[in-house]
């Protein structure tokens, strides 16, 4: 029997609307729109613009990939079916230096639940994606007196992402939160400072959350801030930005009881606001101390630390997850191009992000060899090369070296060649798996070579899909660790696929920059390895 309940959706339009909403009916709608707009997509693959064409952009394949263009016209076209559809954003994630804008749409308990069309339905990519992101707001039709527009002292600067009186707070619908209040020593005539995500501009931090300074008490309070995520502080003076205190994070074991857990509120019901006050150390809850949540500030303690570093940003998500399709491809041959194939090799492990080799058994010669994924779901293969004994037939090559990951070991040593042949047809740009550029891929289901003259292969190398993130011989590399603000401490040129520096001050947050080539870095700790800001933290020693 189907569900129906009447529902308040706030701030839709410019008046309160009741609507009567049917999860079922809802999820069919959505899906038939992600079906509609996927096929139409396909047909519209080789349509080219330098231009946004309104309502159509929707009918192109990932235009620009303009999740704000794509969520906005969703929404204007979920509404007109009588589906209420409010749009969101995190002006930064937890783990990567970007924004991202989706849809919610209520379900029958008034339940809002958040997903990025036109690909997903509700929920859909909550495990993949959205409960990753960092402060959370909607964009609405009603201003929010609460808003750093209405709540800022006269000409105070706010920063462009939330200088807007008509975006509310919605993190406690994605995150557990609390409400907290911490000293602020600083003079300033504002009346708002920030909590940050570190970004990649000049002064590498980005504001995302704002606070309201009491100048009496001296302290500012920051609404709605997640658990287990690492923050840092600034203020404004005119517009530059002006770090104060220290880095910190609201430490949780586990789920708190207390604390309201996300998607569990419907949108009748008001949030319990948690307040905690941070005070001599130590976090109270009206008057009573609380343990189990601690507020760690994250700073310089006079030791010193040397470092073995290996990438300086982390592994993506959705390449770690475009490399599973590899777990159980094969490796397979024939003399015949379509046909009649022999298996070679099955894999069995998840490859890792990294040049690697993978020899098997094979005494026959044959023409075609192919990498083949199940499913037919994509390789995201970015470098292949077959490997075999020296042939008169055959342009030979020295291959790729394998990484340099320890002291002594050179990456070289190797009885095989690179063996060259013609790419197989299998889809767009199969030559991109061959062309020695490491940030090119191939996304067919299969990938391979015609030798023309048959030969034995018995290994192969390659590194799935990528973009580039580890160390590179021969690139530039500045370290930086935070001491209010980011302090430079050393520039080395790497000579392995890992750089070393040593004596580094300890006990805070690095950032590890390639000047040589490429645009992403990201904050990191150091506990004997590198541990990435958000994505996995130190533990207690």
């Amino acid at each position: 029997m189907l569900t129906h309940n009447k529902i308040e959706l706030y701030n839709l339009f410019a008046n309160k609307i009741f609507i009567d909403v049917d999860s079922n009916f809802v999820e069919n709608k959505i899906g038939f729109y992600k079906a509609y707009i996927d096929k139409i997509r396909w047909l519209s693959y080789y349509i080219k613009t330098d231009q946004h064409l309104g309502l159509y952009d929707l009918f192109l394949p990932k235009f620009k990939n303009d999740c704000h263009n794509i969520a906005s016209w969703t929404s204007n076209i979920f509404r007109s079916c009588g589906i209420p559809t409010v749009y969101e954003y995190t002006p930064q994630w937890q783990d990567r230096t970007k924004r991202h804008f989706w849809c919610v749409t209520p379900d029958s308990l008034g339940i809002l639940k958040p997903y990025t069309p036109p690909n997903n339905n509700l929920m859909e990519d909550w495990e993949s994606d959205l409960k990753y992101a960092g402060k959370v707001y909607r964009r609405s039709y009603g201003a929010n007196k609460k808003s750093p527009h209405f709540l800022r002292n006269n000409n105070e600067y706010i920063p462009e992402e939330l200088n807007s009186p008509l975006i509310h707070d919605q993190t406690f619908r994605y995150h557990q939160t609390v409400t907290l209040t911490i000293p602020f020593m600083e003079n300033t005539n504002n009346k708002l400072a920030y909590i940050c995500f570190f970004d990649n501009t000049d002064i590498g931090l980005k504001p995302i959350g704002w606070g309201e300074i009491d100048k009496k008490l001296k302290q500012v309070t920051f609404r709605h801030v997640p658990l287990n995520v690492v923050f840092f502080l600034t203020y404004f003076s005119g517009n530059e930005m002006i770090p104060f205190g220290t880095p910190f994070l609201l430490k949780a074991d586990k789920n708190l009881s207390w604390i309201s857990k996300p998607h569990t509120l419907n949108i009748n019901e008001k949030i319990n606001e948690q307040h905690i006050l941070y005070k001599s150390g130590k976090l109270y809850k009206k008057n009573e101390q609380i343990n189990d949540i601690q507020y760690i500030p994250i700073k310089v303690n006079g030791t010193y630390q040397d470092m073995v570093l290996y990438r300086k940003y982390p592994e993506k998500r959705r390449l770690k997850a475009a490399a599973e399709n590899l777990q159980k491809s094969v490796i397979i041959a024939s003399h015949r191009e379509k046909n009649e194939y022999d298996t070679l090799y099955r894999f069995t492990t998840l490859p890792s992000p990294y040049l690697q080799e993978i020899k098997f058994k094979n005494s026959r010669a044959y023409r075609y060899y192919r990498l083949v994924t199940k499913d037919k779901s994509s390789t995201n293969i970015a470098h292949l090369e077959f490997l075999g004994k020296k042939s008169l037939y055959h342009i030979c090559k020295v291959p790729t070296s394998l990484p340099i990951f320890f002291p002594g070991h050179s990456g070289k040593e190797q009885d095989l060649w690179r063996i060259e042949g013609v790419p197989l047809k299998t889809g767009r740009n199969p030559e991109h798996a061959f062309d020695n550029n490491m940030e090119t891929y191939v996304g067919s289901s299969t990938v391979g070579m015609d030798f023309e003259k048959p030969i034995c292969i018995k290994a192969i190398r390659f590194i799935p899909r990528n973009a580039n993130n580890m160390i590179v011989i021969g690139d530039k590399y500045e370290l930086y660790y935070y001491d209010n603000g980011w302090q430079f401490y050393d520039i080395k040129i790497a000579e392995a696929n890992y750089i070393t520096f040593e004596d580094v001050p300890a006990e805070t947050i690095y950032l590890l920059k390639n000047i040589t080539n490429g645009r992403e870095e990201f904050p990191f700790f150091y506990k004997n390895k590198q541990l990435f800001l958000n994505i996995n933290m130190p533990q207690e020693d």
